[in-house]
């Protein structure tokens, strides 16, 4: 049994002289594995059966569409064979641009569970994000019982009844 991993690699950069922030993806690579499950015990390979890595393509499905093909390919794997339990990939491009967008068919409301309480109540989840984005992925928050002072110290116990209250409450 194999697992794909694809990762897209860019950044944000700085462009002077307007000092507009915008995405790039000249110099930086993506990213492919195919993992055999039944060998990552194996200290050398760890599994890894074959990668890839190539520059960044302008569009970014080709590049993960030519990094699997060229794993799967590498690896003498049949997709179509069963033997393929999951593919991977890691994009941030994709996601900024969502975001950057406000784009709901490609966002998802998310449920936050913080172990922080009664600590932090102050600064609410999202409070930063604009009330659009907010609206768009703000799908349950709740601070709960758990979690670590910043030395380590626990805050206090996880309430394990609440934790799957609220964790219900999300769904």
């Amino acid at each position: 049994m194999y697992r794909i991993g694809v990762d897209v690699g860019g950044e944000w950069r700085l462009n002077e002289p307007y000092s507009r922030l915008t995405w790039s993806y000249k110099g930086t690579n993506t990213d492919g594995v195919i993992i055999d499950l039944s060998q990552t015990h194996d200290p050398k390979t760890r599994g890894v059966v074959a990668s890839f890595k190539h520059e960044t393509t302008v569009n970014v499905t080709d590049g993960i569409e030519a990094a699997v093909r060229k794993v799967l390919a590498d690896a003498n794997v049949d997709p179509r064979g069963g033997k393929v339990l999951s593919l991977t990939i890691g994009t941030t491009y994709h996601f900024i641009n969502a975001v950057v967008q406000s784009d709901a068919r490609r966002l998802k409301k998310v449920a936050i569970l913080r172990l922080a309480a009664p600590y932090t109540k102050e600064v609410p989840s999202f409070i930063d994000f604009p009330a659009h984005l907010k609206a768009l992925m703000n799908g349950h928050t709740a601070i709960i019982k758990g979690g670590l002072q910043i030395d380590g110290r626990p805050i206090n116990e996880i309430d394990e009844p609440e934790v799957i209250e609220q964790a219900n409450q999300s769904s």
